[in-house]
């Protein structure tokens, strides 16, 4: 079996499709070695081979490649295997050597980074680099890089320069800046070698400074120790700042603006920690901030101390100059003095003894806050979506109100859309508090009742209707009121009620002389509850407006001219107030 013309397959002169289609001759010629040879599994085996005939292939196994047998003929015994070039890997190898799309390309004269999309590696010297526009923030050369398909969000450059700096950018509509890669070398403190101006100082790092290079430093921070020293930012006015750390653990910082800041000492616990007096001193002359411990034995040999014989802790206060320093004293007995600072220091003044300060407890103790009716008490509030809180933060109406601010223990058994009658079944209703009310617990006992309802009843006729006093069934708004309180009263006998009657809302109001609805129901609430001798705070005579009458308060107290907002329970429950208390006695 020839061999092919290997150049006229995978020759240099062969482009990218040209050996596409040269591949099925390669494929048709190496197939049918691969059928008819035999494979070993290492190249030792191989060779030991002899085949019969005199021309033959073999595949090793252990390296892929393939061996051509080229025994000529009459020829002695011996090892006639070659090794070929027709392994897979081979033939890949020969097309990437031979292939210029595979190297590297070079740029010999200056260019525009900006119109470099297509993909591949170009060397880039240092002249060709700093001739060149939009080029990366570097002054040597090295390999660009082009990634992706050069169309917008698709395109990458990545700038290698041959002293190990790399940065890159991509191209969205238009390309972006250059960014500077960081190594971990780049994160490792660099030393500082010699005396620097420390305002001049704004590449941005991580710097160690000896204590003899810090002390012929101009600008310096106010430390007398070398150490640890961070520049953070980008070196611009506002956004730059120092932080130095010295072997010694002082820490100090500061800012640029416009100019440098004065440099700032840190605070540390170990600074809050009370140190200690352990000679004689002048406590006029002892402005320094900071907490001081004191025994009895070295205050009795200080000057201007405190009137007492006690040790203790005092601390200076303030920065030490007159009109802005203080002095505070406090006994191991708990005595306590304090003195002020002006031009000179003035006289101690005792605060305070632990006997009075303890007497002073005792009597504050005694003290009691006289509880209210409703403090403590069990309270249950029945009623619709305004005492259930609709559209209220955390839903938090007027009863949440009133039992946090006097300590009630608050049942809401309240629900949207809920009426007290049963209705005639024309429309689906949410709850029907007549039938509902059933399911609070025996258990609970409550010490009051409250019952804010009957806004949504509709008594039109067709969907639910007024009826008359006698009515004793929930079918009817005057029967559901007797279900309801007769109910209450079985079941809670302990509990103090109380009715709150509708209170206003857009497009409806009482009159007397031709009864709307409001009327009508208000009538049915007063005759029932008078009935069981129950109290009602009429709730349209009572709210204190009405949403019709003034944009503003409609706006802050009723935005939907039905449903209180936080503010307006507020108002509700100030209006409410001294009738829950008194029902609640």
């Amino acid at each position: 079996m020839a061999l092919p013309d290997k150049n006229a397959l995978i020759g240099p002169t062969v482009t990218e499709a040209q050996f596409k289609t040269n591949l099925g001759v390669i494929i048709d010629f190496v197939k049918p070695i691969e059928l008819q040879s035999p494979s070993y599994s290492s190249t030792a085996l191989l060779t030991a081979t002899r085949p019969a005939g005199n021309q033959s292939y073999a595949k090793a196994l252990d390296t892929g490649k393939v061996w051509f047998w080229d025994k000529p003929a009459g020829s002695a015994d011996g090892n006639y295997w070659k090794v070929t070039d027709l392994s897979d890997l081979d033939q890949a190898k020969i097309f990437a050597n031979s292939n210029p799309n595979f190297k590297a390309g070079s740029f010999s004269i200056a260019f525009d980074f900006d119109l470099q999309l297509t993909m591949g590696q170009y060397d880039v010297s240092n002249s060709v680099l700093n001739n060149s526009t939009h080029k990366p923030p570097f002054d040597v050369g090295g390999i660009l890089i082009v990634e992706g398909s050069g169309k917008d969000y698709f395109a990458r450059q990545r700038f290698c320069t041959i002293d190990n700096q790399e940065a890159v950018r991509t191209k969205k509509d238009v390309w972006g800046a250059w960014d500077v890669v960081i190594k971990a070398g780049d994160l490792k403190a660099k030393p500082i070698i010699s005396p620097i101006d420390f305002n001049a100082y704004k590449a941005s790092g991580t710097y160690t400074i000896t204590t003899v290079i810090l002390l012929q430093c101009t600008n310096r921070p106010p430390v007398n120790a070398g150490g640890i020293f961070e520049v953070k930012g980008t070196g611009a006015d506002y956004l730059t700042a120092h932080v130095f750390r010295s072997y010694d653990n002082i820490d100090v910082s500061r800012t640029f603006k416009t100019t440098w800041g004065a440099w700032d000492l840190y605070i540390k616990a170990s600074d809050l920690k009370p140190k200690v007096v352990s000679s004689a001193i002048d406590f006029n002359a002892f402005n320094v901030p900071g907490p001081y411990s004191i025994t009895n034995n070295v205050l009795a040999t200080c000057s201007n101390g405190p009137p007492t014989p006690n040790g203790g802790i005092f601390q200076n206060i303030g920065t030490g100059a007159a009109y802005y320093t203080h002095r505070e004293y406090v006994s191991f007995k708990g005595e306590f003095f304090k003195q002020s600072l002006e031009t000179t220091w003035g006289p101690w003044k005792k605060l305070a003894t632990t006997d009075i300060t303890d007497y002073l407890a005792q009597q504050i103790a005694a003290i009691q806050i006289p509880g209210t009716g409703l403090t403590g008490k069990k309270w249950a509030a029945i009623g619709d979506s305004i005492t259930y809180g609709l559209n209220n933060t955390d839903n938090r109406s007027w009863a949440n109100i009133l039992a946090e601010r006097y300590g009630a223990v608050l049942t809401k058994h309240a629900f949207s859309g809920a009426w007290i009658s049963k209705g005639t079944g024309t429309i689906s209703i949410p709850n029907v508090l007549s039938e509902s009310f059933a399911n609070l617990p025996d258990s609970a006992n409550f010490d009051l009742i409250a019952i804010a309802a009957g806004t949504n009843d509709r008594i039109n006729g067709v969907d639910g209707n007024l009826g008359t006093p006698d009515d004793r069934t929930n079918e009817t708004f005057y029967g559901a009121l007797h279900v309801t309180l007769s109910g209450l009263k079985l079941k809670f006998p302990n509990a103090r009620m109380l009715f709150i009657s509708q209170i206003p809302r857009i497009g409806l109001r009482s009159n007397p002389n031709n009864p709307t609805d409001l009327d009508k129901k208000f009538k049915a609430i007063t005759e029932v509850c008078d009935y069981y001798s129950v109290p009602v705070w009429a709730g349209h005579k009572n709210f204190g407006f009405h949403p019709d009458d003034n944009a503003a308060f409609r706006s802050k107290c009723m935005p939907d001219g039905l449903h209180p907002s936080d503010d307006g329970q507020v108002w509700y429950a100030n209006r409410l107030e001294q009738p829950i208390l008194s029902a609640a006695k």
